[in-house]
């Protein structure tokens, strides 16, 4: 828990930014793009499926 600011007790728990259905999963023709592109690509797929996770309230799919 971190300490107050601004008279607020501050957290570095982040909720939710965005509801499920506002955010689409990553689009089919980009994550074949990605990992067409071998190592690097499907790290930066990963990255997105994590970042789309992480908005909703989920957890991340790769290990950090």
């Amino acid at each position: 828990m971190l300490s107050r600011v601004y008279g607020v007790p501050a957290s570095d728990e982040v909720p939710p930014v965005a509801g499920d259905e506002l955010l689409p999963e990553v689009d089919e023709a980009l994550a074949e793009a990605l990992v067409d592109q071998g190592e690097d690509g499907t790290g930066a797929l990963g990255l997105l499926r994590d970042a789309r996770s992480v908005l909703v309230g989920g957890v991340l799919e790769r290990p950090a």
